[in-house]
């Protein structure tokens, strides 16, 4: 390991970018939930913090995905619940900074799911086995092999997910937005 480390300082760079860049994204997303949900009237709460310690336990939300799940069923609520009372909330926005990070977390599951190889121009390729229907065609068609080939450019993936983990630091905008959407919507019924 540590020869292909000094042979490709470059790419374990870039490796170890789009890496730590979807651990600051899960941060950022817990900490957005974290403030969604605390009691503004007690924030040093005993509830606040078991809700934080749920939402990083493994135990209990196994995964990123679980969490990143748990996001955008907040934004889909919050959405339903400014229309329903003709509030002002950007759910396009917040589901398409989801959507970016569904891609980002896509990205680091292939590299770190898959046997990696090197490319000389500095990306990585990746071999994937292929479905039986996709062996079968190519029989038929008297094509062979049994992989398929991804290459990922590594400049161009750790380059959105920069910008991606920068979007990611809005996530706490959602939740004062959030919050301030469900107290205008708690005034509306005590009216």
């Amino acid at each position: 390991m540590k020869d292909l480390v000094e042979k490709y300082p470059e790419q374990f760079k870039k490796l170890g970018g789009i890496i730590y860049a979807l651990n600051r994204i899960d941060v950022f997303l817990v900490t957005s939930l974290s403030i969604f949900f605390t009691d503004e009237s007690d924030p040093q709460s005993e509830k606040n913090f078991i809700f934080n310690d749920a939402l990083f336990d493994k135990n209990i939300f196994a995964q990123f995905e679980n969490r990143l799940m748990f996001f955008k069923k907040a934004v889909e609520d919050i959405g339903r619940m400014a229309e329903e009372n003709n509030l002002k909330f950007d759910k396009d926005k917040w589901l398409g900074i989801y959507k970016e990070i569904k891609k980002v977390q896509k990205l680091r599951n292939e590299l770190a799911h898959n046997f990696l190889l090197f490319s000389n121009d500095g990306g990585i390729i990746y071999r994937k086995r292929k479905k039986a229907t996709e062996r079968l065609a190519d029989k038929l068609s008297g094509g062979k092999g049994t992989f398929n080939k991804k290459y990922i450019d590594l400049d161009k993936e750790l380059e959105t997910v920069s910008r991606v983990c920068k979007q990611s630091e809005k996530l706490t905008s959602f939740a004062t937005e959030a919050r301030c959407l469900l107290e205008a919507v708690k005034k509306k019924e005590e009216r």
